[in-house]
C-alpha cells in the first residue's frame, strides 16, 4: 500500500462516471493510497448530486460527459448543498467553452484523463487543502483565452453598456432616446462611442458582441 501523506485523516471521495471501466479504474487508484477512502460511485450526474448531499464527500472526481444530468449541471447542484466539497472535473477534452462553464460552474480543477496515476493523486490531496490543478493541455486553453484580444466590452461606460444591451435588443434611436429620457443626438453620440470602443463598423456587429458576451442574460 502506497501512502505518501502523515495525515493520518483519510480523504473521502465519490467518484461519478457513467463507464465501469472508468470506475473499475479509479477504484483501483484510490486502493493504492491508504490516505484516500472511496466512499461511494455514481453512474450519471444525479446520482453523483444525491450522493453528495447524503455522504459530503471531500473530493469528487467527476467526468462531465454524464447522463441523467450532466457533469456540469451536477456540478453546479453540488456546490450548491455542499459548498465545501472539492471538485476535479475530468474530461477527454480541453475545449475552451467547456473549461471556462465547468470552472463557472464551481469544480476546483480540470484534469484531462490521460493524467498518471501519481498526478491525479497529486490532484486529489491539492482539492482537499483547496488548491487547484490543472492539465497542461487545459493550461494552455485558459492561457489562450487570457491572451486573446479583448472585444472591448470591458471598457464601455455603464450607460453605453446600457445602451449597447439595447440595440442587442432591437431598439431603435427613437426608443433609447425615450427609455434614457435624453434626446436623439445624445444616443447617436453613445452609439458612435460604442463602435468605436468595440471596433465595429455597424449595430449589427456591436449586437453580434453583446450576445457573445452574454450580455443580455
Amino acid at each position: 500500500m502506497v501512502n505518501k501523506m502523515n495525515d493520518t485523516k483519510k480523504i473521502r471521495i465519490l467518484v461519478a462516471d457513467d463507464h465501469a471501466i472508468t470506475r473499475d479504474g479509479l477504484r483501483t487508484l484510490i486502493s493504492l493510497y491508504d490516505d484516500f477512502d472511496l466512499i461511494s460511485e455514481a453512474a450519471n450526474g444525479k446520482e453523483a448530486v444525491d450522493l453528495c448531499r447524503e455522504l459530503c464527500p471531500d473530493v469528487v472526481l467527476m467526468d462531465l460527459e454524464m447522463p441523467v444530468l450532466g457533469g456540469i449541471e451536477a456540478i453546479k447542484e453540488i456546490k450548491k448543498h455542499n459548498p465545501e466539497t472539492k471538485i476535479i472535473a475530468l474530461s477527454s477534452f480541453a475545449d475552451n467553452k467547456l473549461v471556462k462553464d465547468t470552472i463557472k460552474a464551481g469544480a476546483l480543477s480540470y484534469i484531462i484523463k490521460n493524467v498518471s496515476t501519481c498526478e491525479l493523486a497529486g490532484c486529489i490531496r491539492d482539492a482537499r487543502n483547496g488548491k487547484s490543478c490543472f492539465s497542461p493541455e487545459v493550461t494552455a486553453v485558459m492561457v489562450s483565452e487570457i491572451n486573446s484580444p479583448s472585444s472591448g466590452v470591458s471598457v464601455l461606460t455603464e450607460k453605453e453598456r446600457d445602451i449597447l444591451i439595447m440595440i442587442a435588443g432591437g431598439y431603435s434611436n427613437k426608443a433609447i432616446a425615450k427609455e434614457l429620457f435624453v434626446s436623439d443626438n445624445t444616443v447617436k453620440f453613445h452609439i458612435s462611442n460604442i463602435l468605436s470602443k468595440l471596433g465595429v463598423a455597424n449595430r449589427a456587429q456591436a449586437a453580434a458582441i453583446a450576445v457573445k458576451e452574454n450580455l443580455l442574460d
